[in-house]
């Protein structure tokens, strides 16, 4: 009696713990304005560029510093003692020592430095205050980067979950084909050959499937990593992104709007700024300099009892008169890179016109492939069906269905293929404009909080 006790008493406390344990956690709905928001939050490119920006901030107050007069305290107390020998003085017969002291000194002085005129602190004030500006757009840069790869990895995720699911159909119709081969061959319909006909298929069709697992692993791997969620992570697109809702821009409302929110056109510009500023920071190099000096203090041989209150006040003025020609061979350096800087901001130009046209030819041919691929993939479907039919009623052989269904699962490889594609060049038309917003105003999504113009910072 006891030991039935003790026996169910287990069997009652291991069901508890089974019960108990939880089982896996429902998948978390992403959308993509949420795994952006994520990314801008925590990516290292965007902690990086705003490094950046306090690292220029640093030199500009830098160079102001010479705006203002430069204070400092300096104190001093020594002792010293003089050797007559090593002066040439002997005692000889008179009772003189050759080693006299210990002489005690001391001096403490605040002292002032203040740059009167400096032509060449000015240009280089204004350089920095145009490196900050750099900064500004590389960190917008930066968001853009870390906004266009997220919208990227999103998509390539979704394209696999697409291709998941076309090939999980497709291992349902090769189960269906198995069955109704060996159902054939039992009633004497079809040969052994058919059946093992389908059970191979069907094998090509399982692998199929476990690859696009796979890929959807791997494509769910590389988005967490990128926004910086925990793996692993199960995850559901909250936006299918099959395509967008909005129509696309006009060619001229496009190449507008690349001329405006191109960042390397906006740096290429701050790029010859900066060097026009350096040339000329180098030529006031040559012009003179005036500068005020100032101490007071106290100086004696000690702090307190034996001292007298002392000062300077000075202007000294700076005039450069030869340097060898290094003043000349910096500012032709200077000028040299600012040449290359402007021919380089001519080409980019024409890049990005380039670029934008680029990206809406690719935008129109992935449309184009995208209803070409559906009307395919629709057609494969009936063409399968109308086999399957066939079959069933001995008018065709496996070799024509197994073939129908090749068929269909290439259109149905397309059709994601070139969905995919789409979606693909509507991010890279996003990416040509500098304006990675459109990417949502074609899917009608809302702005992430991080993309939000209102919210950003302008360069």
């Amino acid at each position: 009696m006891r030991l039935t006790s003790l026996l169910l008493l287990l069997f009652l406390t291991l069901g508890c713990l089974v019960q108990a344990e939880p089982g896996p956690s429902a998948p978390r709905a992403l959308g993509l304005s949420e795994a952006v928001d994520l990314a801008l939050q925590q990516n290292l490119k965007t902690r990086i560029s705003r490094e950046k920006i306090r690292e220029a901030e640093g030199r500009i107050e830098q160079s102001y510093a010479s705006l203002y007069p430069q204070f400092r305290f300096v104190t001093s107390q020594a002792s010293r003692t003089v050797n007559l020998a090593a002066q040439g003085l002997s005692g000889g017969f008179l009772p003189i020592p050759l080693l006299v002291g210990p002489f005690y000194s001391f001096d403490s002085r605040v002292q002032l430095a203040y740059n009167l005129l400096d032509p060449a602190a000015a240009w280089r004030r204004k350089a920095a205050d145009v490196e900050r500006l750099m900064a500004g757009v590389e960190d917008e840069y930066a968001r853009q980067s870390v906004l266009t790869v997220t919208c990227l990895d999103y998509i390539r995720w979704v394209g696999a979950l697409q291709a998941q699911k076309a090939a999980l159909a497709d291992q349902r119709v090769a189960e269906q084909l198995v069955k109704l081969a060996r159902d054939q061959f039992e009633v004497g319909i079809s040969a052994k050959v058919d059946v093992i006909r389908a059970e191979s298929q069907l094998s090509d069709k399982s692998l199929r499937t476990a690859q696009a697992a796979e890929q959807v692993d791997n494509s769910q791997i590389e988005l967490a990593r990128f926004i910086g969620l925990p793996l692993p992570s199960r995850l559901d697109p909250a936006d299918p992104l099959l395509g967008q809702s909005s129509p696309l821009p006009a060619l001229d409302q496009v190449l507008t709007m690349a001329w405006e929110r191109r960042l390397d056109l906006a740096l290429a510009q701050r790029t010859s700024q900066r060097l026009e500023l350096q040339a000329s920071a180098i030529k006031a190099g040559s012009s003179p300099t005036l500068s005020l000096g100032a101490d007071y203090g106290l100086a004696g041989n000690t702090p307190v009892a034996r001292s007298t209150s002392v000062y300077n006040v000075g202007l000294t003025l700076a005039i450069p008169l030869f340097d060898g020609g290094l003043n000349d061979g910096k500012v032709e350096e200077i000028n040299s890179q600012l040449r290359q800087a402007q021919a380089q901001a001519k080409d980019l130009e024409i890049q990005v016109e380039q670029e934008v046209r680029n990206a809406l030819r690719k935008i129109s041919l992935a449309q184009q492939q995208r209803q070409t691929a559906g009307s395919g993939r629709e057609l494969a479907e009936a063409d399968l069906r109308i086999s399957i039919d066939r079959y069933q009623a001995g008018l065709a052989t496996s070799v024509e269905t197994v073939q129908a269904q090749a068929q269909l699962t290439r259109a149905q490889e397309a059709e994601v293929q070139a969905q995919v594609q789409y979606n693909l060049s509507l991010v890279q038309l996003a990416q040509a404009t500098g304006n990675p917003e459109l990417l949502y105003q074609l899917y009608s999504l809302k702005p992430p909080k991080g993309a939000d113009p209102s919210t950003r910072r302008t360069p």
